[in-house]
C-alpha cells in the first residue's frame, strides 16, 4: 500500500495546473490556441508565452487567461485569480 503525502503548505504555481488540464484533456498548447482562434501573426509568441508558464517562467496575463477559456473551457477570472492567488501566497513565503 502506498502512501501519498500532503503539503498543505505548498502552493502549486499556475503552470502546473495548465499542465494538469492539458493531459487531462490529452491537448497542447498549440491544440488550444487554434481553438482559440488567435491570429496566425500571433500563435507562436502565445504558445511561448503559455509554455513559460508551464515551466514556472512566467505569469497568467489576461491575454494567456482569454486562451485557456477559450480552449480549457475554464473562465477567464478563474485563471486570473489563480495566478492572483499564488502570488500572494509567494510574497507571504518571501517574507518570512
Amino acid at each position: 500500500m502506498s502512501t501519498l503525502t500532503y503539503n498543505p503548505n505548498r502552493v502549486c504555481h499556475p503552470g502546473e495546473h495548465i499542465e494538469e488540464y492539458l493531459t487531462h484533456y490529452k491537448v497542447t498548447v498549440e491544440d488550444i490556441i487554434l481553438t482559440a482562434k488567435i491570429p496566425k501573426s500571433s500563435r507562436e509568441n502565445m504558445a511561448v508565452q503559455i509554455k513559460k508558464v508551464i515551466n514556472a517562467e512566467g505569469s497568467i496575463t489576461y491575454a494567456i487567461a482569454y486562451v485557456l477559456n477559450q480552449g480549457l473551457y475554464m473562465p477567464i477570472t478563474w485563471w486570473l485569480k489563480l495566478q492572483e492567488n499564488y502570488d500572494k501566497h509567494l510574497k507571504l513565503v518571501q517574507a518570512q
